[in-house]
């Protein structure tokens, strides 16, 4: 059918106006269009556009190539809803708001089974207003900046939170879409504690593979105040710089303190690590002292001791006629059974009257 339809339209020469009621394109839905046509050999050049979109309107013109289909588009859009926008683009629809846009779009001949933004190049440049950011909430950073320090790296992680929210007053931008490739030439979205910028033309968002790289800082529209030790230290402004990575679903954000270094942040932070590096020295060395001063367990007697054997035991020698007595000087006293053997029983003697004394 399509096929057909773009014959046939190859065929017409003339011109004339369109009204119609809706049109679909790339899963986009177009209401109550109304356009200009010029038809030319396997060209369709549309003027004066003018339709309802995203609970906005947008008005543009549009040439489509029929022969090679390749379409090439140029819309103003006023007013309309940012979170449809998105998907219409194929973005993961991140953000909330009303936004006014100027969109230039080319799309070419798109092989089969290929993903179209492959294929497409474009540019889009507007503003957005009172919405929300899914994803993060930046309160907790605001609270204590310095908790997000890292002893190795210097740097604060958490990760993407799709429950989170943080409400925005505007949104500027400038994105220039190349091969997949979402690049951030300007980015300044304004909140009500901060503001966001990008670093311009580093940005960037792989619709493909749904990843970005979003290096950037955040600069602070109120007092940001600072505990330690009892001591309470209030920075009117703070600069954190920070590179956002992943994909919207496992993203991680770094603020990059190494950056801050010669700032009133940057030393407070410092300060704060060489606290911790010498209590955990301090305990280190308090833990050495203490196995350093436990004695060590006395040896028993003809227990072998470290790097030397235990003594022989000498050999055992009869008892004496007079039983129980010591041993004489010299003589090894008898060997006390081990523990857990029974000793071996003795004859019995016959007990010896004991002579009566010679008056």
């Amino acid at each position: 059918m399509r096929n057909l339809v773009s014959d046939l339209m190859g065929s017409l020469i003339g011109s004339g106006t369109a009204s119609l009621k809706q049109i679909t394109y790339h899963g986009v839905v177009y209401n109550d269009v109304t356009a200009a046509l010029n038809f030319t050999k396997d060209q369709l050049g549309i003027t004066d556009i003018k339709s309802s979109i995203f609970d906005g309107q947008v008005q543009g013109d549009a040439l489509i190539n029929m022969k090679d289909d390749e379409v090439t588009t140029k819309l103003n859009f006023q007013d309309v809803s940012i979170e449809p926008l998105l998907k219409g683009l194929g973005m993961n629809p991140v953000m909330t708001g009303t936004g006014t846009f100027s969109l230039v779009f080319a799309s070419r001949n798109t092989p089969e089974g290929a993903n179209w933004l492959s294929n497409a190049t474009g540019s889009l440049e507007g503003e957005a207003r009172d919405g929300a950011i899914s994803g993060f909430d930046l309160a907790p950073v605001l609270a204590d900046p310095a908790a997000y320090a890292n002893n190795i790296e210097q740097a604060g992680t958490w990760k993407f939170d799709p429950a989170a929210k943080t409400p925005y007053e505007t949104l500027k931008t400038k994105l220039v879409l190349d091969k997949g490739e979402l690049h951030f030439a300007h980015f300044s979205l304004l909140t009500d504690p901060l503001l966001i910028q990008a670093d311009e033309n580093l940005a960037v968002y792989n619709l493909i593979n749904n990843q970005f790289s979003f290096p950037g800082k955040f600069v602070t529209r109120q007092p940001v105040t600072l505990n330690q030790d009892g001591l309470r230290v209030s920075i009117k402004q703070v600069t954190l710089p920070f590179e956002l990575t992943g994909s919207p679903e496992g993203a991680q954000l770094k603020v990059k303190w190494q950056r801050l270094n010669n700032s009133p942040l940057g030393q407070f932070v410092k300060q704060r690590k060489d606290k911790e590096a010498e209590a955990q020295k301090q305990a280190a060395e308090q833990a050495a002292a203490q196995e350093a001063a436990v004695p060590a367990p006395e040896p028993q007697p003809g227990a072998a001791t470290e790097g030397q054997p235990a003594p022989a035991t000498a050999p055992t020698k009869p008892e004496g006629a007079n039983g129980g007595s010591p041993s004489p000087a010299g003589q090894a006293a008898p060997v006390a059974p081990a523990a857990g053997d029974k000793p071996a029983a003795e004859p019995t003697t016959p007990a010896v009257p004991t002579p009566a004394p010679t008056k």
